[in-house]
């Protein structure tokens, strides 16, 4: 009967409790002052008392309102149904200060205990046997505050259902049940349900309830005005009822604290309704819903929660051993106030699997809009260990964790396979994104954009040295109007990936130690990157000698700007291997503009003509009518490079010119393709050595011997040396003017 919540102190309560009733003829509980005075009468099914039997006592004319019923053990066993009609206590007598006497249906069809008015108290019980249609604790009363109907310290056990506070249909009205204390009781193996409770302003309390079939159940009843509402459900734990642990339908502004749901075989909470509260101890004492769904069907989840304004915070929330098909909390917001997750940790929802074409995976929290809106949030919130983190609607829903300046290890979204999948209009403020070990290393993206996703003040971090796969942020097919500001990203194979993605905008970001930093391709345009800062190159994958860049631009991707930006490029990677690290590397794409943008090496150059090299710009393939425009260059081996693309412009400031210092090639132009590369350029200061390259020239042209395919670059107002290495008679660097 007691368990892990039934502490000491509450054993010695109960003791203290009977010794007032016997010895002092006054009883005192909180909550109920008024049924106090009176007489106490004994029975003892043994004799030596003043009746034999509890429906002996009720029945007769002596026992009167505000009397107290003490039940001596006698034989531990009285077999009858009661009816109490009368305000009074009935309180059983504890046997070696534990065993309770028991109260056994006469009737199994009949309420073992009927309760028809109050203030009552029926306490230190066992109640059982009601196995036909009968209950062990039934109630239809509307008591009121400090007047209620209190059931504590029973066991109640092997009944078609343990309590029903239920409504009563009152000359064609429906009553409201209200006023009912069920405290410190232990409440299993009852056929359906441990607790059925509607009405108003009860309180459930320390109480165990398990091997039921639904632990405590509340579901609307259509025209018979099922409701729960102003219900506390506290400190309690529910685990290994058939159904769900508990199970609450369109009810209002209950609460469920401190209680710990798990090992139920369905759903551990189902809540649906407004404003009510699902809150842990409190910061660093989390409650726990947990290892529910033992049945294993499909898309159940430990929490599921429907309608609006409702709250859930500091709990803990998992699977402890990723069982399939069971998924962590499940939001559908209806129109109204915003539902919150504040500071709970989700994990352990890491499952895929494919059922007839189609995938089927874990998530951690999945919100659903049925037009509101759902706010996660708490700087001590984790969401990890999960196939997907957090899954979004598409109507505004925010996830916001604090102030990314309060990063701490172990806090926020990490180890997922994808952190958050968004749906439009998500916004993500000052979240922690990181993958550390394990599975983790081979995950797909810490955010899956959607249109219309704003993220702000965000740090992002990969520590898997040696990955190839995983991005930050992929922006992806059709997606359009994100906005990525303010953020950090660290480690990643590409830290943003948009894939035929437009009119998306990254701004005041910093990049670090990455094989790509922002990589676009499959027709994205229109997109801009604004203020950003890129540095370091993460280890070079398997020896890899391709290109490493902090931006890609590739595969008909036109249109972009990136503006007011700094690119750090280094010569070596962080396990000092070589590999063509390029601040911008441009692929097949047209109409770019880079703009007010510097490109710097901070070791200097160490060209040497057989490569790899620090590269500021290369167009690549066919990247034609791309304008770099008031960019500065320091330290590169190359500082533009130009390969079979044409009508590259490439100038300087116009009213101070802009620079190119210590550069060993300020431009290298060169055509494998036989499609010619062409440009101009005007406006730099030229800062130059003549031992920086082995051609001894600041400019290489490389063209073919075929005239029709010539390079071609024209110049003007070049400050300093720029005279030309061209290798075939062909190619041409000219002065012209008036452009």
């Amino acid at each position: 009967m007691y368990g892990s919540k039934v502490s000491e102190r509450k054993v010695c309560r109960v003791v203290l409790v009977t010794f007032w009733i016997v010895f002092a003829g006054v009883f005192v509980l909180r909550g109920v002052p008024e049924v106090r005075a009176g007489n106490t009468w004994i029975v003892d099914n043994t004799g030596g008392g003043d009746f034999l039997t509890i429906s002996a006592a009720l029945s007769s004319s002596s026992v009167m309102d505000g009397d107290t019923i003490f039940v001596r053990y006698g034989t531990g066993m009285y077999i009858e149904n009661l009816v109490v009609n009368k305000k009074v206590n009935i309180v059983g007598e504890l046997q070696q200060n534990v065993n309770p006497p028991t109260i056994s249906s006469a009737q199994p069809d009949t309420h073992v205990i009927e309760i028809t008015t109050y203030p009552v108290l029926i306490e230190n019980f066992k109640i059982t046997g009601a196995t036909g249609s009968g209950v062990g604790v039934y109630s239809e009363v509307a008591a009121e505050e400090y007047n209620e109907v209190t059931l504590q310290n029973l066991e109640i056990y092997s009944n078609v259902k343990g309590i029903v506070i239920n409504y009563v249909n009152d000359g064609g009205q429906s009553v409201i049940p209200s006023y009912h204390v069920i405290d410190s009781c232990s409440i299993h193996d009852n056929y359906f349900s441990g607790i059925e409770i509607y009405g108003e302003n009860h309180r459930i309390r320390e109480c165990e309830i398990y091997n039921n079939y639904n632990g405590i159940l509340s579901v609307a009843m259509e025209g018979e005005g099922g409701y729960l509402s102003y219900t506390e459900i506290e400190d309690c734990e529910v685990w290994g009822n058939g159904g769900d642990g508990i199970h609450i339908s369109e009810s209002n502004y209950n609460r469920i604290k401190g209680t710990d749901v798990w090992n139920n075989d369905h759903e551990g909470i189902f809540l649906s309704g407004d404003h009510n509260a699902i809150e842990g101890v409190g910061s660093g004492q989390l409650s726990s819903i947990y290892d529910n769904n033992q049945a294993g069907s499909l898309a159940i989840w430990d929490l599921h929660v429907s309608g609006e304004g409702n709250i859930i915070k500091y709990y803990k929330i998992y699977q402890s051993t990723h069982r399939q098909n069971t998924r962590g909390v499940f939001i559908v917001a209806e129109e109204g106030e915003s539902n919150i997750i504040e500071n709970c940790e989700v994990f352990g929802y890491y499952w895929s699997y494919w059922d007839g074409g189609e995938e089927k995976r874990g998530y951690g929290i999945f919100l659903l809009s049925e037009g509101g809106v759902t706010e996660i949030r708490g700087s001590d919130t984790k969401i990890y260990d999960n196939y997907v983190g957090v899954v979004t609607s598409n109507s505004g829903d925010v996830i916001d964790l604090g102030s990314y300046n309060n990063y701490r290890s172990g806090y926020g979204i990490f180890n997922n396979w994808m952190g958050v999948s968004c749906g439009d209009y998500t916004e993500i403020k000052n979240a922690y994104f990181f993958t550390t070990s394990g599975w983790a290393y081979q995950y797909y993206a810490d955010v899956y954009a959607a249109s219309h996703v704003k993220i702000e003040g965000c740090k992002f971090a990969h520590f898997a040295l040696f990955s190839n796969v995983g991005r930050a942020i992929y922006i992806g097919d059709g997606v359009h109007s994100v906005s990525v500001r303010d953020c950090i990203f660290n480690r990643y194979y590409i830290e943003i990936e948009l894939y035929h993605a437009s009119y998306n905008s990254i701004q005041d970001c910093t990049f670090s130690s990455y094989h790509q930093g922002i990589y676009l391709s499959s027709s994205s345009t229109y997109n801009e990157i604004v203020r950003c800062n890129f540095f370091g190159a993460i280890a070079v994958y398997n020896n890899d000698p391709s290109v490493y860049a902090s931006v890609v631009i590739r595969d008909f991707s036109d249109h972009n700007y990136v503006n007011d930006s700094s690119f750090d490029i280094p010569n070596k990677d962080e396990l000092d291997n070589d590999a063509n690290f390029v601040g911008i590397y441009i692929n097949g794409s047209e109409y770019n503009e880079i703009n007010n943008c510097e490109f710097f090496n901070k070791t200097g150059s160490d060209y040497d003509d057989d490569g790899p090299w620090t590269n500021g710009i290369w167009c690549a393939y066919y990247s034609d009518d791309n304008d770099i425009l008031g960019c500065d260059f320091e330290n590169l081996d190359r500082a533009v490079v130009v390969e079979s693309s044409q009508e590259i412009d490439i100038f300087g400031d116009d009213s101070s010119n802009s620079d190119m210092k210590y550069c060993a090639v300020i431009l290298y132009a060169y055509d494998p393709l036989l499609y010619a590369a062409k440009g101009r350029i005007k406006n730099y200061n030229i800062q130059w050595s003549s031992s920086s390259n082995p051609f001894n020239k600041p400019v290489r042209i490389d063209g073919h011997d075929c005239p029709a395919m010539k390079s071609r670059f024209e110049y003007h107002t070049l400050n300093g040396p720029h005279d030309a290495y061209i290798n075939d008679d062909d190619s041409e660097w000219v002065e012209t003017t008036g452009w």
